[in-house]
């Protein structure tokens, strides 16, 4: 998980340039054959990201009449709802973002301009921590704010060559650098710092998402 940190200046330059939520700073138009037709690269990964966010906003719309009221699945072998509130409190908005989650998806692009494939490895991430009932992790709108940032943090640090200072970072979150270290080591946690995703695994993500 070593990258390259930017420094502060590069970082404000980086941010300031940028101004399509999804603009690419290699902006490339290689031509891939797809259902018997050619599109643009990026057309297909500007789908994919609509789509990423489409799926969260739905599994929030499913899940938002679960609330921080110290539920847990009762029909789950795990019963410890010390467990629950373990893994939750520290995602939990208690006041909700006033900035919807769409808004909040785009500013992230906006200002990390991050590489494709990061997108596609956090949701790799978020996938594997919300199935695990272990886990006991609901997204909802309390919560999909600082879920989501921390496995896309993780992801950028796990995936990309170069990352953001934490303190960067965690104002693009709107997250204390504390609480953000403390969101990354629950992730990690949670995912048994198993981070490597096999080729087999990213592709049926990507397809997924592709046809979502």
């Amino acid at each position: 998980m070593n990258c390259k940190l930017y420094p502060a200046q590069k970082v404000q330059e980086k941010a300031g340039d940028i101004i399509n939520p999804f603009y690419n700073e290699e902006d490339l138009y290689e031509i891939i054959n797809q259902n018997n037709f050619q599109r643009p690269v990026k057309e297909v990964e500007d789908k994919i990201k609509f789509n990423i966010l489409n799926t969260l906003i739905d599994i929030i719309s499913e899940n938002n009449s679960i609330k921080f009221s110290g539920e847990y699945s009762k029909n789950s072998d795990y019963h410890d709802q010390n467990d629950f509130i373990r893994n939750n409190s520290i995602f939990i908005t208690k006041n909700l973002y006033k900035m919807p989650f769409e808004f909040y998806f785009h500013r992230m692009i906006k200002y990390l301009n991050p590489e494709f494939s990061t997108f596609i490895i956090s949701m790799i991430f978020l996938h594997e921590i919300t199935v695990n009932e272990k886990n006991y992790i609901k997204l909802n709108e309390n919560n999909i704010h600082k879920i989501f940032f921390s496995v896309f943090y993780l992801a950028i640090k796990f995936n990309e060559e170069s990352c953001y200072h934490a303190n960067y970072m965690s104002k693009i979150g709107g997250i204390s650098v504390k609480n953000l270290i403390k969101m990354e080591a629950a992730i990690c946690n949670m995912l048994n710092f198993k981070l490597f995703v096999n080729k087999e695994k990213y592709d049926l993500y990507y397809e997924y998402f592709l046809d979502y």
